[in-house]
C-alpha cells in the first residue's frame, strides 16, 4: 500500500486532496495542517489529520539541513508579503514535519503531495524529500484551464522540473489536428462567454470560517496565514468591506480601431509574481510604455482589489495618456490586440493558444511553450481533473495521475540547479 503524506494550507486544495485521498483504496493517506477548518472538514470526511501548533516547543532537529534552503525560504510568501522572518517560516516548516514524524514513520513515505509550494507547506514538502530521499514530492497546481490541474515533482510554473526540460513534452504522442482543433474551439466558446469569470475569483471559504481561523492562528495556531495583518482582512470581510472586484470599478473607454497593445495584470502577491519575476505591475507597464509606442490597453486582474491599481487609474487619467483601462472579455482584447505583453500569467498562454504574438516580462513555463509543445502540454501532460470539483475522482484519472509520478526522475533527466 502506498503511504502518502499531504502538506495543506488552503481550505479549497485540501478538499481537492481528500477527493484524490476518497478515491484512492490502494493508498494510505495521512493529512498536516494548522487550518482548524481544514482539520475539521477532513475529519468528518474520515481522514487523518495532524495539527502542528506553534505554541508547541521548537525542536532544532533538523537544523542542520537549514543552509539547502536559504533561498527557498525567502521565496515564501509569509516572507515575502506576511512580514514574517526567515527563521520563523524555517521554525514553522519543522514543526510541520516533527509533527507528522511523531504519528507516522517517515522513512515508510512514498510520496509527499503539496499544494502550489511557495509557502510552510512548500518548505515542509522540501525538508521531507531531503531526510528521505526515496520519498518523491508531488507539487499540484491550477493549470488555468478549464478541468485541467498541472503536476510537477519539482515545483509550479519557473520552479518545475518541466521549465528547465520543455523538450521532454515531445516525447509525448502529439495530438492530431482533428484533436486539437476539437479541444481549441470548445475552450474559446467557453472563455467568450461574456458573463465568464474564473473560479478562483470567488472565495472559497466563509466569514464565519475565516473569523475561526484567524482567531485559532492568532492563539493556537501558526503560519498557514500568510499575512500578520490578516486579522485586519478578517475585519473588512465582516464590514462587507473585504475584496472588492476590479469589474466594480471606473472603466475608460478607448478608440478600439486604434492599434493598442494588450497587458493583463495579475494579482499583486499572486506567488508566480512575487517569486517568478523581477517586475511587479506598475514596474511592468513602465517597461511597456518605454519599449512600445502604442497604445496600452491593461486589464485588472478579476480577483484584484480596487485599491490596489488606483495608481493605475491616476495614469489613465493623465492627458495624452497611451494607458486605457477595460474590464471586457480577456480574449476579444487578446484578438484585437496587435500584441500582448504579460508577467506570466496564464493569458500569455491564452495569447499562445490564438496564434498571438506574445512577450512574457517575467520567467514562465508558457515561455517555453512552442506551437507543438503548446499542444502537448495541453492535451498530454496536464491531468483531466477539476480543481473546483465536488465530484468523485474517477478510477481513470487516478490512474494517470500515478503513472506520471511514476517516471523515475532519471528518466525525465532532471538536473538540480
Amino acid at each position: 500500500m502506498r503511504k502518502i503524506l499531504v502538506f495543506v494550507e488552503y481550505v479549497t486544495a485540501a478538499n481537492f486532496f481528500a477527493r484524490i485521498a476518497l478515491a484512492d483504496c490502494g493508498s494510505s493517506y495521512t493529512f498536516v495542517s494548522e487550518s482548524l477548518v481544514i482539520n475539521r472538514r477532513l475529519k468528518r470526511l474520515g481522514l487523518e489529520c495532524i495539527s502542528p501548533s506553534s505554541k508547541s516547543e521548537y525542536d532544532p532537529t533538523y537544523d542542520y539541513e537549514r543552509q539547502k534552503f536559504h533561498s527557498d525560504l525567502r521565496e515564501t510568501k509569509p516572507y515575502l508579503i506576511g512580514g514574517f522572518t526567515e527563521d520563523e517560516v524555517w521554525k514553522a516548516s519543522c514543526r510541520w514535519v516533527s509533527s507528522a514524524a511523531s504519528s507516522m514513520e517517515l522513512s515508510d513515505i512514498d510520496y509527499v503531495f503539496v499544494w502550489n509550494g511557495h509557502s510552510v507547506s512548500g518548505i515542509a514538502t522540501k525538508l521531507t524529500v531531503a531526510l528521505f530521499p526515496e520519498a518523491k514530492s508531488a507539487y499540484f497546481e491550477l493549470a488555468n484551464l478549464p478541468g485541467k490541474i498541472f503536476m510537477d515533482p519539482a515545483g509550479v510554473n519557473a520552479k518545475s522540473w518541466l521549465y528547465r526540460n520543455p523538450d521532454y513534452l515531445l516525447e509525448e504522442p502529439m495530438p492530431t489536428d482533428a484533436e486539437w482543433q476539437v479541444w481549441r474551439d470548445t475552450y474559446l466558446t467557453v472563455k467568450k462567454q461574456s458573463q465568464y469569470a474564473p473560479p478562483q475569483v470567488s472565495s472559497s471559504m466563509s466569514v464565519a470560517d475565516r473569523v475561526l481561523e484567524y482567531v485559532w492562528a492568532r492563539f493556537f495556531g501558526g503560519l498557514y496565514l500568510t499575512r500578520k495583518d490578516e486579522g485586519v482582512a478578517v475585519i473588512r470581510s465582516l464590514l462587507s468591506l473585504g475584496r472588492k472586484s476590479a469589474f466594480d470599478t471606473e472603466v475608460f473607454s478607448f478608440d478600439a480601431q486604434k492599434p493598442f497593445v494588450f497587458f493583463p495584470m495579475q494579482v499583486d502577491h499572486d506567488s508566480q509574481l512575487l517569486i517568478n519575476s523581477s517586475l511587479g505591475n506598475r514596474a511592468a507597464l513602465e517597461a511597456i510604455l518605454e519599449c512600445d509606442k502604442r497604445d496600452v490597453v491593461v486589464k485588472p486582474h478579476p480577483a484584484s482589489e480596487a485599491e490596489s491599481w488606483l495608481w493605475l487609474v491616476d495614469l489613465a487619467r493623465e492627458e495624452r495618456s497611451r494607458v486605457h483601462i477595460a474590464t471586457g472579455n480577456t480574449l476579444s482584447l487578446i484578438e484585437s490586440a496587435a500584441k500582448v505583453y504579460a508577467i506570466n500569467s496564464t493569458v500569455g498562454m491564452e495569447a499562445l493558444i490564438l496564434e498571438r504574438e506574445v512577450t512574457f516580462l517575467g520567467n514562465s513555463l508558457f515561455e517555453q511553450l512552442s506551437p507543438e509543445r503548446l499542444r502537448c502540454f495541453i492535451l498530454r501532460h496536464l491531468i483531466d481533473l477539476d480543481f473546483f470539483s465536488s465530484e468523485p475522482v474517477s478510477e481513470r484519472v487516478l490512474e494517470r495521475v500515478f503513472r506520471q509520478l511514476s517516471v523515475p526522475i532519471e528518466q525525465k533527466r532532471y538536473e538540480e540547479v
